[in-house]
C-alpha cells in the first residue's frame, strides 16, 4: 500500500479492532513504512504486524480510508489532475478531485516535508506505533 494512502488507517485502526471492523492480533513483528500524512509530512514509521482476519466489511473499510487518505495527501502535496477514461472506469471520483483541488489553492501547493535527520541517520519522528496495521493483501 503507498504511503500515501494509509495514513487514515493507521490512525483508526484501534478503534477498528474496538468497534470489531477488525479481527487482527499481533505477530510479534514490526516493519517500517514512510507514510505521508494529511498535512504531507512524510515521515517513517515503525508499526506493529498483525495477523488479520480479512472479511467484505474489513475490504471496504481499508478501501474507503485508503481514498481519503490518498485525496487528503493529494490536496497537499499533489498534482491534481484526471481523465475521462479514468473517471469513466471509477478509478478517480471527481467530487474528491475538486474538493482536493479546492484545499490546495487554500493552503498552497507545498511540497511533502521530511522531518531532519538525526545525527545517526534515523528519522527524527520515528516512533512504534502499537496500534498500527501491516497493508491488508
Amino acid at each position: 500500500m503507498p504511503g500515501d494512502e494509509c495514513h487514515l488507517i493507521l490512525e483508526n485502526w484501534q478503534a477498528a479492532v474496538n468497534d470489531e471492523t477488525i479481527t487482527a492480533v499481533a505477530n510479534g513483528q514490526t516493519f517500517r513504512k514512510i507514510v505521508t500524512d494529511g498535512q504531507g509530512t512524510t515521515a517513517k514509521r515503525v508499526i506493529q504486524d498483525e495477523i488479520v482476519v480479512m472479511t467484505p466489511a474489513l475490504q471496504a473499510w481499508i478501501s474507503e480510508l485508503r481514498t481519503k487518505a490518498r485525496y487528503q495527501v493529494l490536496g497537499c502535496v499533489g498534482r491534481i489532475a484526471t481523465t475521462l477514461e479514468r473517471l469513466d472506469q471509477g478509478l478517480d471520483d471527481l467530487d474528491l478531485l475538486c474538493q482536493a483541488r479546492r484545499q490546495q489553492a487554500k493552503n498552497g501547493k507545498k511540497k511533502a516535508q521530511r522531518p531532519p535527520a538525526k545525527k545517526d541517520g534515523k528519522a527524527k519522528n520515528e516512533a512504534t506505533a502499537a496500534q498500527a496495521a501491516k497493508e491488508a493483501q
